[in-house]
Formats: structure tokens, C-alpha cells, sequence
């Protein structure tokens, strides 16, 4: 077997043994390397803020990685039943992008990310709002 699938066997296995915590793993790395890879190549930072990647380690982990699997599983109970699976998966992402994101997605990450970096509650609504 090659070193690609021993890979994705030992991450699927993991998946199965522990979701909460594959998950959370999963999300955190995401956000963090994405971060990382913003603030050195986009922004030309020499000095990482990391405070910052903690704020989307968190963000990553709980909300990416936790609350947003948990919600996409619902999503195929509130969508009309016998549709096919192209309107079912046009219906949840109506119900995502219309719903979810601006609603709680877009807060949260705003918000909770703002908190971890220590910025005032009323300046992050500020910029927020």
C-alpha cells in the first residue's frame, strides 16, 4: 500500500474511532495552516501573530470542526422530502448561505476570533456591525 492510502486509511480509521476529536484536529490544522500561509506569503509578516492563529485554531476546532458538522447533518431533515439529491443539496445550500453564514457563521468568527486577540467587545461590534 502505498504511503498516500496508509495515509487516508489510518485518517478514515480515525474518523471512525474518534469523530468529535478527527474532526477538531481537522478544522484547527485547516484554519492554522491557511493562517500561517496568509501571514508570511500574502501579508509579508515576518513576525507570525499568534495570537491570532490561536483565535482560529479555536474557531477551526469548534465551530468548523464541531458545530458545522453536527448542523450539515440536519440539513438533509429540514429539506423537503423526495427530491432528488441535486435539489436537496441546492435547498441546503440555500439554507447555508442564506441562513447559517450571516447569521451565525459570519458572527461567531468575527466575534470569537476578535475575543481571543483581546480586542473590546464594543469595538469588535463595531467593526462588525
Amino acid at each position: 500500500m502505498s504511503f498516500p492510502s496508509r495515509v487516508l486509511t489510518s485518517y478514515n480509521t480515525s474518523l471512525l474511532k474518534s469523530p468529535t476529536l478527527t474532526n477538531f484536529i481537522t478544522g484547527s490544522t485547516l484554519a492554522v495552516t491557511g493562517d500561517l500561509g496568509c501571514q508570511r506569503w500574502l501579508e509579508g509578516k515576518e513576525d507570525i501573530e499568534w495570537r491570532r492563529c490561536l483565535s482560529l485554531f479555536l474557531f477551526g476546532g469548534f465551530y468548523s470542526g464541531g458545530i458545522c458538522v453536527r448542523l450539515y447533518k440536519l440539513y438533509s431533515h429540514i429539506t423537503p422530502p423526495k427530491l432528488s439529491m441535486w435539489k436537496k443539496g441546492m435547498w441546503a445550500s440555500a439554507i447555508d448561505n442564506g441562513v447559517h453564514v450571516p447569521v451565525f457563521y459570519t458572527p461567531v468568527f468575527y466575534l470569537g476570533t476578535d475575543w481571543v486577540k483581546g480586542v473590546e467587545w464594543e469595538e469588535s461590534l463595531d467593526g462588525y456591525v
